[in-house]
């Protein structure tokens, strides 16, 4: 029977240069951590289409899965690459997209196609009513309702911001053909709104990543808060009975989880899953060459009697179909024992549950290794292996691709069990990658990087080994 297992952050293939190495300006030069370069994935929006999915992104578009748990890369064809925080909606027979104001120009662009990949043709700069282009166009959303009514959202909240939408013409969504709507402000009320890691600054924070979801008659209106850089980034979600609202209700927190592999889970987007099921897509912070450095994950959306939605985070193995596996990771803070390792980089930094955090070998060590000890010996049933890359350089021929390694398995004694994980001639290029075996029972596992004369030179940011809980047993 084929498995239905997905574990977040989501397996991507071949990720691209954070938009901050493509068009970098001040504001993305203050939070790099050193001039290199680094991946970036975020800001996600799923379009279900034809049945299937496609996944657009920050940085990299577009994503294609018929089942959630695998995704192919398929480029784009748009007439002008997109900014930050792409949106998508299909409205008949038209697939309109639009994104962030990109670096350096003053208006955004919304586009057209006939397919989710296009190609897509320019249709015009967002406009109101009046015809006046629209400035500070950051972090749209568009929205097309049971009636083929299209709505247009966008903006950030600071002080003196807001979270903005209008409706447009459903042949033209670059056009506005109603007054434009603020639809609500940073609420100090809400403690996710609050700025910084512990929430200190309560009258700021970065109310971003608009996204409008309709559900049993209720219209589900999203946003992100408090700033993309911290754990605890979070989405809040306003439940309105008309696209354009008004706000009659206070905002409930629907996603957040400010700990672990999988943490500043804000900024995504409701969309109708399997079975008609609603999920939530959401960032997931990486954080440790540059603010911006981020992954993404999935999950299924719960509603309460009265409506109001939530979402359980997940960063180990769930089923699609059926939800929580009696899966659990073994490794994590456990004892490790690695072939080298560079100064700052032990080998605990890859069992630590901490995305900025990662173990690096000497240079030198071509094939180096890195062995988990579990501690007493478990049932295994998948891997997650997130790499490190810390010498990257695109200009220079130093580039990403695939990871070529062996994951061996030893038993209490130190013995080698018969079963190898052979990705010696790996040639798909995953930052994360998600492993599943036929049960086997082992104490350590051991990952032998095969770098032969790789210029780069990876490392392990994190190494979970999910198996059955067991009881202490005589060992």
């Amino acid at each position: 029977m084929k498995s239905d297992l997905y574990c977040n952050p989501v397996p991507l293939p071949d990720l691209t240069l954070g938009m901050g190495r493509v068009f970098p300006d001040r504001l993305s030069a203050g939070y790099i951590a050193q001039n290199c370069d680094y991946r970036e994935v975020a800001d996600p929006e799923i379009l279900p289409y034809e049945g299937k999915y496609y996944a657009y992104m920050s940085c990299r578009q577009v994503y294609v899965s018929e089942d959630l748990i695998h995704w192919d890369y398929q480029p784009l064809e748009i007439d002008f690459p997109l900014g930050y925080a792409p949106c998508v909606t299909c409205c008949g027979k038209n697939i309109y997209i639009t994104s962030s104001i990109r670096y350096g120009e003053k208006y955004a662009r919304i586009y057209a196609a006939e397919h989710p990949t296009g190609p897509f043709k320019t249709l015009g700069i967002p406009k109101d009513k009046y015809g006046k282009p629209i400035e500070d166009f950051l972090d749209p959303a568009l929205f097309t309702d049971d009636d083929n009514r299209v709505y247009l959202y966008w903006g950030y909240a600071p002080l003196g911001g807001g979270i903005f939408g209008m409706e447009v013409d459903p042949q033209h969504p670059d056009c506005g053909i109603s007054d434009i709507v603020k639809l609500f402000d940073l609420e100090s009320k809400n403690p996710w709104e609050h700025f910084g890691r512990h929430g200190e600054v309560t009258d700021f924070g970065w109310n971003e990543g608009a996204s409008m979801y309709k559900y049993n008659g209720v219209y589900y209106l999203q946003y992100a808060s408090c700033g993309t850089r911290f754990p605890n980034y979070a989405i809040g979600v306003y439940m309105l009975d008309s696209p354009l609202g008004p706000v009659k209700k206070p905002a409930t927190l629907l996603c957040c989880n400010p700990h672990g592999v999988v943490s500043g889970t804000g900024h995504g987007g409701m969309f109708t899953g399997p079975d008609g099921k609603p999920w939530q897509t959401y960032s997931v912070l990486v954080h440790r060459l540059h603010y911006f450095e981020r992954r993404i994950g999935i999950d299924p959306v719960s509603f309460d009697e009265n409506g109001v939605p939530k979402v359980e985070v997940s960063d180990s193995p769930r089923s699609v179909s059926a939800g929580k596996v009696d899966l659990v990771n073994a490794a994590a803070w456990k004892n490790s024992a690695v072939s080298s390792y560079q100064p700052h980089t032990p080998g605990f930094y890859a069992l630590d549950e901490c995305l900025h955090t990662a173990w690096f070998p000497q240079v030198e060590d071509k094939q180096p290794h890195f062995t988990v000890d579990l501690e007493r010996d478990f049932t295994i049933h998948a891997l997650r292996l997130i790499w490190a890359e810390d010498n990257a350089d695109v200009r220079n021929n130093i580039q990403y691709g695939p990871v070529n390694y062996r994951v061996n398995f030893l038993d209490n004694n130190g013995n080698v069990l018969d079963f190898t994980i052979d990705k010696s001639s790996n040639q798909r290029d995953l930052a994360v990658e998600f492993l599943q075996i036929a049960p086997i029972t082992a104490r350590y596992v051991q990952l032998t990087i095969l770098r032969g004369s790789n210029p780069m030179v990876y490392g392990l940011s994190d190494l979970a080994v999910f198996t059955e809980p067991r009881t202490m047993g005589n060992q």
